[in-house]
């Protein structure tokens, strides 16, 4: 069995057992991880300091592993942080963006149902000790949150004004040719006004 067959076996075990030291796990898993090697154009996606980052490349090019970054990027130097994964359609992303995503966390070393839940909240016994978003959501349907507070709101451009109201830190959107830039102004752009500037001014993921 190869050791992210493993993991998510110990992941699977914890939660059917219901009970569980789950910071013992994450532990573990982090003495699993090996290091990624970037290509050309993931690093110099990592290496770049602009706030605002697009890339367009075609299959293969390692666009999955660049998203895993980025938001391995986000966890580790902005906790507590709150921002924006945008998607044209939810079908899009169910069946597309969310996978791709999950599969360059894991990269990184992050797995569902350990280091973060989609839709749902962590499992009462965790959330003593599970970091909370400055702004956390009131409805946990399309939200994403991270074992130190890190949350993403995913909201779709197939709903209008889906998003607003929101305040957020920073943003991702996959398959950014299926977005439409007039509602990325009139719906995303004002969520950006940030959560807790006083935690991030300077970093440069940072809205």
């Amino acid at each position: 069995m190869q050791i992210n067959d493993q993991i998510k076996a110990a992941i699977k075990d914890l939660h059917d057992k219901g009970k569980g030291d789950y910071e013992s796990l994450l532990r573990q898993v982090k003495k699993k991880h090996r290091s990624i090697q970037l290509n050309e154009f993931q690093a110099y996606s990592r290496l770049s300091t602009s706030k605002y980052l697009t890339a367009i490349a075609g299959r293969g090019t390692g666009k999955t592993v660049s998203i895993g970054d980025r938001l391995h990027r986000i966890i580790t130097t902005m906790p507590r942080s709150s921002g924006v994964l945008i998607l044209p359609s939810f079908q899009a992303g169910l069946t597309r963006i969310i996978p791709s995503m999950k599969q360059g966390l894991e990269m990184f070393g992050y797995y569902e149902n350990l280091h973060y839940f989609i839709g749902r909240q962590p499992p009462r016994a965790w959330r003593n000790s599970w970091g909370s978003a400055y702004e956390s959501p009131n409805k946990w349907d399309h939200y994403a949150t991270f074992f130190n507070g890190v949350g993403a709101n995913m909201i779709s451009h197939e709903l209008p004004n889906d998003g607003k109201g929101l305040n957020t830190d920073w943003g991702i959107g996959d398959e950014a040719a299926l977005l439409d830039p007039a509602k990325i102004q009139e719906n995303t752009d004002p969520t950006m006004r940030g959560t807790k500037k006083s935690a991030f001014q300077g970093n440069p993921l940072f809205c």
